[in-house]
């Protein structure tokens, strides 16, 4: 988990970005619940909390209360089981009522300042490739890479963090054993 302070950023007025605590899994799951309209990724957040596999997960805090939540967990390349740099960045949500303000831009990118704390080799995310694209991710068939999960095109992306693409295995990434009832 990142244990950085939270720190305050100046647009919008009073949002807090700082880690998960330990009391905020009911304001996480609200969050994620309105966000994609149902409660499959709370699910998975679960799961993944459950099995302690959330390398990172942030909250993002306005008027009190929890607005938006990221989370990245391990992944691995088929062939390289050992291989501990790579992370899944999945969910990334913000509440309705708190969209369009950059609060999951300003999430994703302390998100991805920790990982490049880290030295993560890669992040992996299964998105919309015109918002991702924005923080550097690209398709990741560029490298020879696929998903384990069906996706729309352009949607399965990398970000090498630390070191080239070329430096990141081939073949078939997989996202933890949680997300297969959940994708």
């Amino acid at each position: 988990m990142i244990t950085r302070p939270a720190f305050v950023l100046g647009s919008p007025s009073d949002l807090v970005l700082r880690p998960e605590g330990d009391g905020d899994a009911d304001e996480i799951r609200r969050v994620l619940v309105a966000a994609f309209g149902g409660d499959a990724e709370a699910r998975l957040v679960e799961a993944l909390r459950n099995h302690a596999a959330l390398v990172a997960s942030l909250v993002a805090c306005a008027a009190g209360e929890i607005v938006g939540h990221l989370a990245f967990s391990p992944m691995h390349a088929d062939g390289q089981p050992d291989r501990r740099d790579l992370l899944g960045l999945a969910p990334v949500a913000v509440h309705p009522q708190w969209q369009q303000r950059g609060i999951g831009s300003a999430l994703l990118r302390t998100g991805l300042d920790e990982c490049r704390r880290r030295a993560v080799a890669a992040v992996f995310v299964l998105g919309d490739p015109e918002f991702y694209s924005r923080f550097g991710f690209r398709s990741g068939h560029v490298g020879g890479l696929s998903c384990v999960f069906p996706a729309p095109a352009g949607a399965f992306q990398v970000l090498p963090i630390c070191g080239a693409l070329g430096s990141l295995p081939s073949g078939l990434i997989r996202y933890r054993p949680e997300f297969d009832s959940f994708l």
